[in-house]
């Protein structure tokens, strides 16, 4: 016989295991969370407490992880139109960050998306002063090449991997 699976168990189980990593990063007991995407997690989580002053304080290497993980998981849920509403200030960061955690060729559809964007930064800024609607706004598929460039590329488990191995090897920086 089957066994149901139990989400509330799950999802429960989930939340534990985030608080104790979160806490023991908190800590900064690294070397206790043994794998790189719970690192990942706990360390985006601790960042994303912070304000956007308080991050603008950080070493570099923070900066870097919370703005990859913040504009890769937004276009990856989400799209790129709401990223340059949303994130557009991390987008830069975000770049720079691709390439040192080792994701050059994601670095390089985001550079393509931030020059998508600078070409229509009017029509954005139509879309945030209400002239045109959000479904006008993706009618004009204005990031559709970019998407499909980052859906190839963006694997979500090698970017977390990555931003955990530059968490450890700058662990210094994270020590927040």
């Amino acid at each position: 016989m089957k066994k149901d699976f139990d989400i509330d168990k799950f999802l429960k189980e989930v939340k534990e295991k985030s608080e104790k990593n979160k806490d023991l990063a908190r800590n900064n007991d690294f070397d206790s969370i043994p794998d790189d995407d719970d690192l990942c997690f706990a360390i985006t989580e601790l960042l994303n407490e912070k304000s956007d002053e308080e991050l603008k304080t950080l070493p570099l290497s923070c900066q870097y992880v919370i703005a990859v993980y913040n504009v890769t998981n937004r276009a990856y849920a989400e799209d790129f139109e709401q990223v340059y509403i949303d994130l557009r200030q991390f987008v830069q960061l975000a770049i720079d960050g691709l390439f040192q955690i080792g994701e050059p060729e994601l670095g390089d559809v985001l550079i393509q998306s931030y020059c998508v964007y600078k070409n229509a930064e009017s029509i954005i800024d139509k879309y945030k002063q209400g002239i045109i609607s959000w479904g006008e706004l993706l009618a004009m598929k204005l990031w559709m090449k970019v998407h499909e460039d980052f859906y190839r590329v963006h694997v979500p488990p090698n970017i977390t991997k990555n931003i955990g191995k530059y968490i450890r090897e700058n662990y210094r920086d994270f020590v927040i």
